[in-house]
């Protein structure tokens, strides 16, 4: 990564695979972070022919507290870099990969809101074979239907989808054009609604919502993003389900819109990722760590899982957008 100055520094590197590439203490404007702010930043390197997973390996400023902030689960590639921002921002949710486990156009299970939908519908354990399918998008008016229903004032639908290691996973990303209200729920549990009450109250399968929303899609707008908070809404090994009821304003609405997406954030490359929709605008990430850097020199020091140190180096005093560096890109 060329800065307006490059500087040639040296440390013990012995025979250690990742080292401390570049270091920028005083970031103007040479690169900026999801925010749009220009943290202090540093870079790895992994100088082997081998993928190198980070988890566990500790970075700090401190010499008495070598795992100040220590490394998530990620995959530095053979002869591959990687860039830290040292913001005290304190982020671990680096993805690597974007994958659309459910796109538009997809196939779905789906009860058309003409009648109310077995109870529990939902919850992955409930049979619902007896239901359509087809792909999304579901409704009528807009032009934007795969599936079109006629006028009806609400559609529930449901979809099962795999994932082999859900660990790998760091975000979670719900989009969805809709007309007018929805909730949507993953693996029996709510985790988003608009435009129909409180939540996690009832909602019977006539019940219109409680103000209009547009869809945006069919106007070459973008579906609404959620992120869906992994902790307290879990992706689980093997079988997933996500399900999603959308509502009507009022039983003579001209239209309706139900277009789901789910794009899945991984910390390292899967096989088989489908690119996401072009509609997606994805954000993009990287890792911050929960200290900052001196402009006037520090110590920088690398630890691995035991905390052995595998490489440190003292930057000395460094001018804004100045870096030093062992590795030229």
């Amino acid at each position: 990564m060329k800065q307006l100055a490059f500087f040639t520094f040296f440390s013990w590197l012995g025979a250690q695979s990742i080292q401390l590439n570049e270091i920028v203490s005083t970031n103007g404007a040479v690169l900026y972070d999801e925010d749009g702010d220009t943290p202090d930043w540093f870079e790895l390197y992994n100088t082997s022919g081998q993928e190198i997973n980070l988890n566990g390996y500790g970075i700090t400023d401190d010499p008495n507290d070598l795992s100040m902030w220590v490394f998530p689960s990620i995959v530095l590639e053979p002869n591959g870099f990687l860039v830290i921002f040292a913001s005290d921002k304190n982020r671990k949710d680096l993805v690597a990969e974007w994958d659309a486990v459910i796109n538009w156009g997809d196939s779905w299970s789906y009860w058309p809101g003409t009648s109310a939908p077995v109870s529990n519908w939902d919850d992955p354990g409930t049979d619902i074979s007896n239901w359509s399918t087809g792909p999304s998008g579901f409704g009528y008016g807009d032009n934007d239907d795969n599936t079109n229903l006629g006028q009806i004032i609400s559609v529930f639908a449901r979809k099962t989808f795999q994932i082999d290691d859900p660990t790998m996973i760091t975000k979670a990303l719900f989009h969805i054009d809709y007309d007018d209200g929805y909730i949507a729920y993953l693996n029996g549990e709510e985790f988003s609604r608009r435009n129909m009450g409180a939540p996690n109250t009832q909602v019977y399968y006539n019940e219109t919502t409680t103000g209009l929303h547009e869809a945006e899609i069919y106007s070459g707008g973008f579906p609404e993003e959620i992120s869906i908070d992994l902790n307290e809404f879990p992706i689980v090994p093997g079988d997933n389900t996500l399900a999603v009821e959308v509502h009507n304003y009022n039983t003579s609405s001209s239209d309706l819109s139900c277009i789901p997406f789910l794009t899945l954030g991984y910390n390292s490359e899967i096989d088989n990722a489908t690119v996401p929709h072009q509609l997606m605008v994805l954000p993009s990430s990287y890792l911050h760590t929960n200290f900052k850097l001196s402009s006037n020199g520090e110590d920088l020091i690398l630890s691995n899982q035991d905390e052995i140190v595998i490489d440190s180096i003292f930057t000395g005093t460094l001018e804004t957008d100045m870096s030093f560096g062992r590795y030229f890109e």
